[in-house]
């Protein structure tokens, strides 16, 4: 995968360096046989610009059941551990592993790809060589919808700069289309609605900036 042109500072704007909790995770999966893409101020970071987060994120397509406690067993080894308000069944029924990293001082938030939209994120995430490892991240496209289904205000700022940096990698009404049918999946309305409204607002601040006038944030 292309990063852009000059490769933001990953680490500026970070409130910590992710880097030892990256490799750890990396370094878990690859042994576990297990394959996931960072997401969240990781993936932004390396495909955008930085902002501040407090944690990493990442995708994971699930291993079977059968194999799962023993996928979560070896976490230790990596220096990562299950937080201590959660545990295996929640695992099993939430689809999410809350973990801490004690060493890096962040938390790592994995969500298995049971979803085929997520599952799709993992299997097109392209290699690059980061945080001294070689992860996964996904497509610009895929981590644009990932932040408009969730559309909080980290996520707009991060919409925004992939938009400024990235814009010829994303279809905007290809984006909506799969927002809609997440909104109409979960009767949430607003949710298209706040797409729609964030577009109109990137498009008008896209158009003073091109004038060469002071942008209005988005």
């Amino acid at each position: 995968m292309a990063l852009p042109p000059e490769p933001p500072r990953v680490r500026e704007g970070l409130v910590r360096d992710p880097g030892p909790a990256v490799r750890s995770l990396q370094a878990w999966a690859d042994a576990v046989g297990l394959r996931i893409a960072f997401v969240g101020g990781v993936a932004a970071a390396l495909l955008a610009k930085p902002r501040f987060t407090k944690d990493v994120d990442a995708l994971a397509i699930p291993p079977d059941d059968a194999r799962l406690a023993a996928t979560v067993a070896r976490l230790p080894e990596f220096g990562l551990e299950l937080r201590h308000d959660w545990s295996l069944d929640l695992v099993l029924r939430r689809g999410l592993l809350f973990l801490d990293h004690p060493g890096a001082r962040l938390r790592v938030d994995v969500l298995l790809a049971i979803s085929p939209l997520h599952a799709g994120v993992v299997r097109g995430a392209a290699a690059v060589d980061a945080f001294e490892t070689r992860i996964r991240v996904p497509r610009v496209e895929d981590l644009f919808i990932m932040k408009a289904l969730a559309l909080r205000p980290k996520d707009r700022i991060d919409m925004q700069h992939l938009l400024d940096l990235r814009a010829s990698e994303i279809d905007l009404a290809k984006v909506r289309a799969v927002v809609a049918e997440a909104a109409a999946a979960m009767t949430t309305p607003d949710l298209l609605e706040d797409y729609d409204r964030f577009v109109h607002d990137y498009s008008r601040y896209a158009a003073r900036r091109s004038r060469g006038r002071p942008p209005e944030t988005p």
